[in-house]
């Protein structure tokens, strides 16, 4: 409904003595959010004019996030929609790994963002090992910890989803969610099913995941999402000079498009020449 508009924004910060994120949502404020939630604590409020007032909400924490989702309905008292928003646990000590400083100078002030807010780890030897290639299972779990989404465990005596993916093992519940929720899919092959968990990501597959978690946090199907944002993409691509562009595959080249658009992806620049290489391997920074 048109009745339905931006008014109030606010944040959420942990309360230990609660157990929970309270929610102070206040209004004489209006902004227009990202497609994600800005800086991990900042949420937007829509509702009617008459709706609006201070509110304290407690919400039940997931370990890194919590998806929520709001409901307006107009004044008609019919039409509702719903509005998506993860809140992110604030932010503790940043710990002390020991390779910060080989983090590229790009990349650092966000890496240090996903680490304090536990959405991002170091290994046990206490390292971040930013030029390693980022596992397909590193990023079913980065996917799930930015989307405020539980990980579902395979209930006792179903089989699991691929041939490659052991039951009990630390693992196995992330990719069951990846793969319900629809961020991360496997290949099929003659007789199985298979997730290759330990393969190194690709950057067209990174640049597929992204645009699939945008989607969801939009609220919006994969498709619808693509649909809504492909036009004005592939307008802009006209201007670019990516130089390997007609490099990317062709299953990912409508995500590879949305991705650079929205600048959730960026390309890189050697030499002067701006290339996307999405066979590439992507680093974990």
């Amino acid at each position: 409904s048109n009745q339905c508009e931006l008014l109030a924004f606010g944040n959420a910060l942990w309360n230990e003595e609660a157990g929970a994120y309270i929610a102070n949502i206040a209004a004489d404020s209006a902004f227009i959010p990202e497609a994600s939630v800005s800086a991990g604590v900042s949420f937007a409020l829509y509702a009617l004019p008459e709706a609006v007032g201070r509110i304290g909400q407690s919400i039940t924490p997931n370990l890194y996030s919590t998806r929520l989702q709001l409901r307006v309905t107009a004044e008609d008292g019919f039409t509702a929609r719903d509005y998506p928003l993860v809140i992110y646990r604030a932010p503790g000590t940043l710990p002390e790994l020991r390779d910060w400083d080989a983090v590229s100078d790009w990349a650092l002030s966000a890496m240090k963002k996903t680490v304090e807010y536990g959405l991002f780890k170091g290994d046990d030897q206490g390292l971040l090992n930013p030029f390693d290639s980022l596992s397909r299972v590193e990023a079913a779990v980065l996917l799930l910890r930015f989307g405020g989404i539980e990980a579902t465990a395979v209930e006792e005596g179903q089989a699991p989803w691929y041939s490659d993916v052991e039951l009990n093992v630390w693992y196995t519940n992330y990719i069951n969610a990846a793969t319900h929720t629809g961020m991360i899919n496997g290949h099929t092959d003659p007789g199985y099913r298979c997730f290759e968990p330990f393969r190194a990501v690709t950057r067209e597959e990174y640049a597929v995941m992204m645009v699939r978690l945008v989607a969801y946090l939009n609220g919006q199907s994969e498709v619808e999402f693509l649909q809504a944002q492909l036009p004005a993409a592939r307008e802009w691509l006209q201007d670019q000079s990516f130089a390997d562009l007609d490099h990317v595959s062709l299953w990912a080249s409508d995500h590879m498009a949305v991705a650079l658009y929205l600048r959730i992806f960026n390309g890189s620049s050697d030499f002067g020449i701006l290339q996307i290489r999405p066979q590439d391997p992507i680093d974990r920074q």
